[in-house]
């Protein structure tokens, strides 16, 4: 498609695939909470994933068993400089991470992790449950050239 619209004479100078960040993120529920023993805001919680219980340590505090919720698995890589790692938070396991909106640059809120419908399924990509799956071509001499034809025939009408 690059090559494409480079050869109509319009140049793309930068190719963003919508939702990349959501790689190996899927819809999650909650089966089990307790608190973590080393910490009065950490929880452990038990996350179906759909394919495997995970153990995941959270410091929302706004979830409970049942939720469903987003799963950010290993591997995961939320930013350029934030890969989700196996590892151990004050001595306990933590296989992925809980997120919130602005975790998953979605959204705005982070007050505390994304809490799903009930009804959600449990194991779908984020993507595809979000409908993500575009890719988007950027031309910034372009875009300026629309939005200055967008602006003169917008005081046209007035």
């Amino acid at each position: 498609m690059e090559n494409a619209l480079t050869m109509i004479g319009q140049e793309v100078e930068k190719i963003e695939v919508l939702g990349e960040n959501l790689e190996n993120v899927v819809t999650a529920q909650i089966i089990e909470k307790e608190m973590h023993p080393d910490s009065d805001h950490l929880t452990i919680c038990k996350v179906d994933n759909g394919k495997e219980i995970l153990q995941i340590v959270c410091g929302a505090p706004n979830h409970k068993a049942g939720d469903k919720v987003v799963l950010a698995q290993v591997g995961a890589k939320l930013a350029p400089d934030f890969v989700i790692k196996k590892g151990k938070i004050r001595g306990v396991e933590s296989n992925g991470m809980l997120c919130s909106e602005e975790e998953l640059n979605i959204g705005k809120d982070s007050d505390g992790i994304m809490i799903l419908p009930e009804d959600t399924p449990v194991g779908v990509p984020m993507k595809e449950y979000l409908g993500i799956n575009d890719t988007v071509f950027l031309n910034w001499k372009s875009l300026q050239i629309v939005l200055i034809v967008c602006r003169t025939l917008g005081l046209q009408e007035n």
